[in-house]
Formats: structure tokens, C-alpha cells, sequence
């Protein structure tokens, strides 16, 4: 199965930015999420980026354990 390529951008960033998956404003972790299908390169926040790459289980374990940002 092909899988988006999520990469950490910036850890704690100093101004806003808007999410560009749910549309949010927010100072949370940004991240780079890239489309396997198209190519197309997008900005999200730390939640859409663990919902994208664990789905609906063990979301709230692998936040915790900050599993994306050690990357």
C-alpha cells in the first residue's frame, strides 16, 4: 500500500499558520505531508499529520510518545 511522505518542518513555530487539510489556524508542529499519487506538497498541523500516518488507532499513544517528531 502507498503511503504519503510526512516530514517534520518546524517544531514549535513562532507564528500562526493555517492547516492546509483541516483548515485550522495554529501554532502546533508543522509538518510537510506529500501525496504519493500526485506529488502535490501541502502544510498541516501535528494532529492531521497522526491522523494521516496512524489512522484511528493508537493516535493518542504514538502523540505521546512524539514517534513523528523523532524522525
Amino acid at each position: 500500500m502507498a503511503t504519503p511522505k510526512i516530514s517534520l518542518l518546524e517544531e514549535k513555530p513562532m507564528k500562526a499558520f493555517k492547516c492546509e487539510m483541516c483548515t485550522e489556524t495554529t501554532k502546533k508542529n508543522k509538518f510537510s505531508w506529500i501525496s504519493w499519487f500526485t506529488g502535490q506538497e501541502i502544510t498541516i498541523c501535528r494532529d492531521c499529520a497522526y491522523k494521516e500516518s496512524f489512522g484511528s488507532k493508537n493516535v493518542n499513544k504514538n502523540k505521546k510518545q512524539r514517534i513523528l517528531e523523532k524522525k
